[in-house]
Formats: structure tokens, sequence, C-alpha cells
């Protein structure tokens, strides 16, 4: 089902595997990584980050069978020396075609210094392929000037403000893992809202125990989670909380509450930081 299937591809990419959509990709990991290895063509490279043993054996025999050679996080690439600021990312990359010390990205996050290996060596491959050489000082410019926006996005300070599209049970745990290695000192206040087909309880798992408070709210998708029923997960972790009917006006408490040296963070989907990106623009 995967929309880049109409392309003829030159490099074949897959991220990480994790259980999200399971009404359309399956209800394991095996089973979406099935659905994920269709885009694997005939005799094309593929790339894999960083993933759990189990969907990557799925992919790997599919990729064999389609002879498409496979070039693997852990080993074929790696990254190392991982360092997260504010101000984005740095980390040491390393390949059988390149070595490289100290790359910056923008990103916020060490699970971008992942994903980043995974971009520098499928874009390795396509050079390779195509017979095109490119600097390293190219490479380095062009991860400092990636634009994600919603990923750690920071749209102030004094309070910051953070915004996240993290919607499933591997992104929040990724955004909650930054968190406390980036404010291990600081007050972190949350605006929630959820989709209804997560796992809600998982994600309130990961959210509570690094919350001071949660500011509970409903996005505008036909598929946003009630209210209520977000305000069950809440209560059997004893977070304090406040409800508000929209993401606006729940920012909106969230700033009159907190002060200058506390921390933001609007997340649980991509329809929520949608609904504050457009009023920034």
């Amino acid at each position: 089902m995967d929309g880049t299937n109409p392309f003829k591809s030159t490099v074949s990419v897959i991220t990480s595997i994790s259980l999200d959509h399971p009404k359309s990709l399956g209800d394991s990991e095996e089973k979406i990584a099935f659905e994920k290895a269709g885009i694997i063509k005939n005799k094309t490279p593929v790339i894999l980050g960083k993933m759990k043993n189990s969907p990557k054996k799925v992919i790997e025999e599919i990729a064999g069978q389609k002879r498409a050679p496979i070039f693997e996080y852990g080993e074929d690439f790696a990254v190392s020396n991982i360092s997260v600021s504010t101000a984005g990312t740095i980390f040491d990359y390393q390949s059988k075609r390149r070595k490289l010390k100290s790359i910056r990205t923008n990103l916020i996050g060490e699970h971008q210094a992942f994903n980043a290996s995974v971009a520098i060596t499928a874009f390795d491959i396509f050079l390779e392929k195509m017979k095109i050489k490119i600097s390293e000082t190219k490479i380095r410019e062009a991860l400092q000037n990636v634009y994600w926006p919603g990923r750690m996005q920071i749209l102030s300070t004094n309070p910051l403000l953070m915004i996240d599209g993290a919607h499933n049970e591997e992104g929040i745990a990724a955004l909650a893992g930054n968190l406390k290695k980036l404010f291990p000192d600081k007050k972190i206040f949350f605006v929630l809202a959820i989709l209804r087909d997560k796992r809600l309880k998982k994600i309130f798992d990961l959210i509570c125990p690094i919350a001071s408070k949660i500011f509970i709210t409903k996005n505008r998708s036909q598929r946003a989670a009630e209210i209520d029923e977000q305000v069950n997960f809440v209560k059997k972790h004893g977070v304090p909380f406040e409800t508000s009917e929209n993401v606006l006006k729940a920012v909106g408490k969230a700033l009159n509450e907190v002060s200058a040296e506390d921390v933001i963070v609007v997340t649980g989907s991509l329809y929520t930081i949608s609904e504050i990106l457009k009023t920034v623009r």
C-alpha cells in the first residue's frame, strides 16, 4: 500500500518498525515489517535503520527473495558520541564508505542522529550508483539546514514552548527520553491531544512520570480521543491535570500558569501540532 510503489527507486529505505495504524498495516511488528517491505524492488539496495530482530528478519527474507542488497544499521554503518541540546544534535558517523566526525544537525533528539545516519548511508549509495561525487562539506551543510517542522520544534523561549508530532509508543518514548536529558532539572508541562485509535495507556505510561501537569484537550480530527477518555488514564497516575475544549485554549492556559524557567510540550498527534503551526505561520 506504500505510495512510493508507482516509482522505480534507486535506493529503498526503511527507518524503523513500530506499532501504528494496526487496522491497515497489521497488529504486530512482523506484519507491519511485511507491509513496509513492499517497497523493496528487485536488485535495489535497501537501507535499514535501527530495529528489533524479529521485524528485521521479515525484511531480510523479502530482500533475499528480490536479491536486494541490505545495508544495516550496526553492521554497515553506525553513529557514536551523540550529544543533544536545544540547538540540535551532534554525532560521529562511520560506514565502510565514509567517516564523519562531529556532524551537526539542527534537528533535536538522539533519534535524529540515527535518522541522519540512515539518510547519509542512503545518499552515499545513491551517489555511488549514479556515479556522482559530492564533498563532505556539502553533506555537513545540508544536515545543518534541515527543516522538519513539528519534530521537537522550539517555537519560543521563556517559557520554552516545544511542539512534537509524536503519536505512537515509539515516538512518545523518544520524546520522553530526550526531554529527560535536555531538561533534567526543569518542570515539564504537557498539552496533550491524542487520537482514539492509538495505544493510549502506553502513551500515558511514558508521559505521566515526567509531567508536572498535563493540559488535556481534543484536536479537530474525527479520530480524536475524547477528553474524558484521556483523563481516566491521567487519574491512574495521580498527575495534576486540567482540561480545555480545544488545543489553542489548552496552550493558553499552560502559558498563563508556568514560570519563565519551565517547559511546555505540545504533543500526541500531528493533527494537534498542526493547529499550533497554523497560528504561527
